[in-house]
């Protein structure tokens, strides 16, 4: 919501601009944002520019800008030593959260609660056997089920990556085609502020 607030027209937009909410103005620091000219030209303008005249910043071709800018990104940050120290930091905080049993912690208390509550039941039912306590018995064996359900799911989120992996992945993401569409704005979504 808050990325979408700074660009409410984005949405609107026939073509897709990559930049908008990340390019600014060179010469007044504003944002620059898409604008379409004639003959399916599409351009990138300093909103000071647009509505105020106030920069004299012209208008930067769409497609030039863009690829100049998945370019220099992926040059100068997917360098060999940025996606070893990248891999090494990602592996730090996979670690880190899958050090955190809390929520496992809390599903093992609940299961906890309802096997207790269910012999409570069963003790109950052996000298009482009415339809009510067979439908919350019922409901209790239910419960449990989702409950051992949520805990393997839990456990089996142990994470899948290791170091190598991710560098590995880092390193083929770089040797993409920069012509691509489909890579620019992965790497724009995912390397430029």
């Amino acid at each position: 919501l808050k990325h979408n607030g700074k660009a409410r027209a984005k949405a609107k937009a026939h073509e897709n601009y990559l930049l908008t909410t990340k390019l600014l103005c060179g010469h007044c620091g504003s944002p620059m944002v898409g604008e379409s000219g004639t003959s399916k030209n599409y351009y990138y303008k300093c909103t000071k520019a647009k509505r105020e005249h106030a920069c004299e910043k012209k208008s930067e071709r769409k497609g030039w800008i863009e690829k100049l800018v998945v370019r220099y990104t992926v040059r100068n940050v997917l360098t060999d030593e940025n996606i070893a120290l990248i891999a090494k930091r990602a592996m730090e905080i996979i670690e880190k959260e899958s050090a955190d049993t809390t929520y496992l912690d809390g599903l093992n208390a609940e299961l906890k609660d309802v096997q207790k509550n269910k012999e409570l039941v069963s003790a109950i039912e052996q000298g009482i056997i009415t339809s009510a306590t067979k439908d919350r018995l019922d409901e209790m064996e239910q419960e449990k089920s989702d409950i051992e359900g949520r805990i393997a799911r839990e456990e089996m989120k142990k994470p899948l990556l290791n170091e190598n992996r991710i560098r590995y992945r880092l390193t083929l993401f770089k040797s993409r085609n920069v012509d691509d569409e489909d890579y620019q704005r992965r790497v724009i979504d995912t390397l430029v502020v």
